[in-house]
Formats: C-alpha cells, structure tokens, sequence
C-alpha cells in the first residue's frame, strides 16, 4: 500500500540512526558514543530534576485525597508540548515541505501524502511528549498504580496530539498563506514563534509563586481547566476511574475532528506548497549606498543574516536571550513577588543579586552560536576558506557575533535587576563585569568546540542545532563554568561582600578564557583549514 510505503520512507528520512545522532556511527565511533553518553546524561539530569519535582508534588497531592489532579497536569503539558511541537513542524511539514517538487509528479493521491505526511507528525510529536512527560506519568502511577489505568492512558497517548495539531496546523497554514507574497516569511514566522514561546512561558509560570515545589500553584488552573475542557475531563475519568465512555468520548472527540481536518485540507496543503515554490521579487527604485566596513564587522552581518534567515538556528539558541529579557522585566516590575519566592533562601545567605546572576549565567549558556556557526556554513564552507580572510579573523567574528548577541541584553537585564532590587552601584558593576567576562569565556570554549567536533555534512539546519556533538557539549560546558563560579563565590561568601567575590570569580574566567584564546592562536587555523 503506498501509504505504508510512505511512512515507512519518510520515518527512515527522520529517524534513521546517522539523522538522529548526525553521523556515521560506524566510522566515527568515538563521536557517536560521546553524543550517546551525553544525550543520556541530559535525560537522566531532565528525568531526576523533574521526577523529584513531580514525585513531591504527586505525594502533596495524595495525602489531599486529588491525586488525580497529576492526570490533568500530565494532559495539560502533553497538549502544550504537542502546540509548540506542531507549531515548530507543521509548516515545514504539511504546507512546505521541501520534498514537495518530488512528490507531486508522482501517481500518488495527495491526500495519501498528507495521511504519510501527518502521520509522521504525529509520531514527533509521540517521541518528544513522551520524553518530557514520562516523570509525570511516573509520579501519577507510583502512587496510583492500576493496570486497567496504564493500559487507558498508553491508548490514549496516540490520541492527545491529534487536536494541538488542527490548532496549530491552521495557525502554520494561515501564516502560510499570508506571507506567501512576502519576502520576510521567516522574520514573520520567528516574530510569531517567540510571542507564542512567551506566552507559554507566561501560562506556565503564572501560577508559580511557591519556589518549593514552582508546580505546586498552579493546581487550581488546572484542575479549573480540567472542569471546563472535555478532552481533558474525558483523560482524567478514563485513566483514574477505568471508565470505558470517557475512554470512548476522548477518543471520537480526538480522531475523528483529526480525520476530517486531514480530508478538507489536502486541497490548501497542494496549493499553499505550490505558493511556495514561487520567488517574490520587487522593484527597488532606491539608490544603493555602500558603506565601508571592516573585515569583522562584515562578517558579523553575515552572521546576523544566517541566524535570522534560520529560525531552527534563531529560537534554540535564542531562548536563553528571550530568558534574560523576562528576568530583567520581571525584577524591575515584579520585585516585591520576586522578594517573597526567594526569601527561603535569606537563611543560606544567599541575596537576590546572586540568584538573579545564577539565572543570567544559566541564560548565557543557553547560547552557543559559536559551537555550531561553523558547522552550519556546510557545503558553502570552501566559499569562506577561499576569501583572503584569516582563520583567526573568522573565528573571531563568530566569537564577537555570539558575544554581540549576549552581552547588551544581558547587561540591560542586570541593571534592570539592580534597580529593582535596590542593589549598590558597585554591584552593579561587579555583576556587569562578571557577564562581560562569562559571555567572552562560553563564547571562545563554543568555538573551540566546532573546531574539534565539527558537522558538515547534513540535510537541514536542526541536525547541526540540536545534534551535533559540539552543540550538547557546549550547552553542559557552559554550565560547568557557571557551577565552578557558583562554589568558588559560595567557599568565599563569609570571607568577603558579594562584590569581591563577583570580581574573584570573574579572575579565574579570565584565566580560563585566556587559554581557551591561546588554544586558538595555537591550533585554530589548522583545525578550521582542515574542516
């Protein structure tokens, strides 16, 4: 059947081993069983910080008779998972995918492509829900554990997506539609994507005032989200009750709007994909002005335009810029809550500044455009390497680029928390200093690290983002530098003001980044020329 067949090809195109792990297992051994380790060590840090977070709060929960509250918290980020997942694909996926030209010709059914199409979609979205949702899952069956309630909700899994998918689906196809004259889409698209990351940000962390359990406050949302959604009533019943109508209601309520969507679609998918193949140009009356710049500048714009031009490359790297923003806004505005959240920790000696600067350093390491901007230039490389331009003048503007994406909003965020905390002026600039330094030393190690393990070959930009080796290792590097700081200022709290200890720690940066800058000028050129 050529549905099966479809699937079948389009899920080898996505989950083939050397897609997954981004490269040949069988001659680059070593690299593969470094990103196997550290793919595993990401998992199981995700699984014990958040299982831990769950487990409390299921055991809250449980001792308060509502233990099955944790069903509706499991539905609740399962959906909001498969929004942002299906948001992120299903334009790419369903009304442009790139294999359309190939496809078309073919004597296939359009709607047996879209069926393969979207169920390929859904298996997505199955794979990250899961993985982000198991220690909920978890946490609800340790202490409510049945086998007739394990059976209903592996059943119901396939089903929870389908409704986040025509959401969002209608959203992609909209934009779709409507940037389909335009010559910006992506810009649009990113601006979009960011508005709907904040505002699930926002939902999520709203009702989070309690910093014990920062799950534990936002029960009453959902159990009142709970009362007025049927999908996730029907969830709720079907799993902590064994009730077979609920299982039965959940289900008609989930597949068949999916199967209708899919059957009314197929028309707009042909249409908003041959939309697409069509190149926009314009009529440019306006005189072109030239101006001069330096080497390093020239490069750093073309940088910018690679990143905004990629949105898989703009929003991974960029959440942790978006984080930053939402810091310095909410210490300046909201301070006083703030104060009440971190208040448990006035008995450890620990003051605002500091856990406001952990948080800024964790964003900072969130970025790590240097450890994959190489890698990302791909077939184009030899374009770079023939220019008469240095291997130091590259790596440099990859360093600055990284550093210019960081530091502004960074240090905006840090004054933004020193005003609302009411922070010395000499804090202040003991934690500007401190950034300054982070963001120059996670930016060097970031370029060390594509030079070492770099990803030339792949098929689309999130192979290079999210599984490169170089990517992981920089974003569990970064942090490494960020823990080191956080034990030499905590070893030297009762010695010295916070001030000091922000300049001491900003020393030992230096000094790390001062070998990572002689490591480049020692074997970069002959690591980026061999690449």
């Amino acid at each position: 059947m050529m549905y099966w067949t479809l699937v079948k090809t389009f899920l080898h195109e996505n989950f083939a081993l050397r897609r997954l792990l981004g490269m040949n297992v069988q001659k680059q051994q070593f690299k593969a069983i470094a990103l196997v380790i550290v793919i595993i060590f990401a998992l199981g840090s995700f699984a014990v910080s958040f299982g831990y977070l769950f487990m409390n709060l299921a055991m809250i929960l449980d001792q308060n008779g509502v233990v099955e509250v944790m069903i509706m918290y499991l539905f609740f980020y399962m959906t909001m998972l498969s929004l942002l997942t299906a948001l992120f694909r299903a334009n790419g996926y369903l009304f442009n995918y790139k294999d359309y030209q190939i496809l078309e010709p073919l004597p296939i059914h359009p709607r047996t492509v879209l069926a393969a199409k979207a169920t390929v979609l859904l298996i997505m979205n199955y794979f990250s829900i899961f993985i982000f949702t198991a220690p909920i899952a978890f946490a609800y069956f340790y202490y409510h554990f049945t086998v007739v309630g394990i059976i209903m909700y592996l059943l119901m899994f396939a089903f929870v997506p389908m409704i986040p998918i025509i959401i969002m689906s209608f959203i992609s196809l909209l934009i779709a539609r409507v940037t389909a004259g335009m010559r910006n889409t992506k810009i649009f698209t990113l601006i979009l994507l960011v508005a709907v990351t904040i505002g699930f940000m926002y939902l999520q962390f709203s009702y989070s005032a309690s910093m014990t359990n920062p799950f534990l406050n936002q029960q009453g949302f959902i159990a009142g989200l709970g009362d007025i959604y049927l999908p996730m009533m029907f969830f709720a019943q079907a799993i902590h009750q064994a009730n077979l109508l609920s299982f039965l209601a959940f289900v008609g309520i989930s597949a068949i709007p999916f199967g209708l969507f899919l059957y009314a679609i197929s028309g707009m998918v042909r249409k908003t994909n041959q939309l697409g193949m069509s190149v926009v140009t314009k009529k440019n009356t306006k005189i072109h002005v030239y101006s001069r710049r330096t080497v390093v500048q020239a490069m750093i714009q073309k940088e910018f335009k690679k990143y905004f031009n990629s949105i898989m490359y703009a929003m991974n790297t960029g959440i942790g810029i978006i984080f930053m923003l939402i810091i310095g806004v909410g210490s300046l505005f909201f301070q006083s809550s703030l104060e009440t959240m971190f208040a448990q920790y006035a008995g450890l000696g620990i003051g605002f500044e500091l856990i406001v600067l952990i948080a800024l350093a964790f964003c900072i390491s969130m970025v790590y455009t240097p450890a994959i901007s190489t890698s990302l230039e791909g077939k184009n490389f030899w374009i770079l390497k023939s220019l008469p331009i240095s291997p130091n003048t590259i790596m440099k503007s990859k360093v600055l680029f990284n550093v210019v994406l960081v530091l502004p909003v960074a240090s905006i965020s840090a004054i933004m928390a020193g005003i609302g905390f009411h922070l010395s002026i000499v804090t202040i600039m003991a934690m500007l200093i401190f950034i300054v330094v982070l963001s120059f030393l996670t930016s060097t190690f970031d370029m060390i690290l594509n030079l070492y393990f770099p990803k030339m070959e792949f098929v689309n930009d999130q192979e290079v983002v999210k599984q490169s080796l170089a990517a992981l290792i920089a974003l569990f590097g970064n942090m490494f530098f960020m823990i080191l700081d956080g034990v030499l200022v905590y070893l030297l709290m009762n010695t010295f003001d916070m001030a000091m200890n922000l300049l001491i720690a900003s020393v030992l940066n230096c000094l790390i980044f001062a070998g990572f800058v002689f490591l480049l000028k020692k074997v970069g050129a002959k690591l980026l020329l061999r690449m």
